[in-house]
């Protein structure tokens, strides 16, 4: 079968996988095709949104998408297509994480979809003014909260401003940009605790 015959019904899209994740010898090593050489690895899937189901944008779903975007999304998501031209996966439309330009995931380019909001991720720094390393146990209250600022936002996600420091738990949203220098992260609006 050819990725022309499948036809997503309901809120799902038919997905041209665009970046695979790499496993060498049950490893994950990566991602293949990767721009980045210091790329560490994350568990998305970049592709092109071919076809669509009539209600995979609307509210709830992915309102934002359009035939032919970049989407991002878990490699978890959805269930394989078996396709003779492509790899490529049906998935719900509200699975969809952000929606890219490129696949050289560059900030500008990311933008999150419905209530989510992509965020840099703040690790703070175990380095001290004085450029010593200190190396003491954090506090076990605050093991489990991350926080980041507020890059964009898609078009359900609750009223914050770009720039604004906002605080989560460390499990919830998606980590699409692994870098050592930089870590982008789309996670619900719903999921952030507060704001500071």
């Amino acid at each position: 079968m050819e990725m022309k015959q499948v036809d997503p019904k309901n809120n799902n899209v038919l997905v041209e996988i665009m970046r695979l994740k790499e496993v060498v010898e049950d490893v994950f090593v990566g991602n293949q095709n990767s721009v980045e050489t210091d790329a560490q690895p994350t568990e998305f899937y970049v592709g092109k949104a071919h076809k669509f189901g009539p209600t995979a944008n609307i509210k709830g779903q992915c309102p934002e998408l359009k035939e032919n975007d970049l989407v991002i999304f878990s490699n978890w998501s959805g269930i394989a297509a078996t396709t003779t031209d492509a790899y490529s996966k049906v998935i719900p439309g509200a699975n969809i994480v952000a929606i890219t330009k490129s696949l050289e995931m560059k900030l500008e380019d990311l933008k999150p979809t419905g209530a989510r909001v992509l965020v840099e991720v703040i690790e703070d720094s175990k380095v001290d003014e004085n450029g010593v390393f200190n190396d003491k146990a954090e506090d076990p209250r605050e093991v489990d909260t991350m926080k980041g600022k507020v890059i964009s936002l898609g078009a359900e996600a609750m009223k914050l401003e770009i720039g604004e420091t906002v605080y989560f738990n460390s499990f919830v949203g998606n980590l699409i940009v692994n870098r050592p220098t930089q870590k982008i992260k789309t996670i619900n609006s719903t999921d952030i605790l507060f704001t500071a």
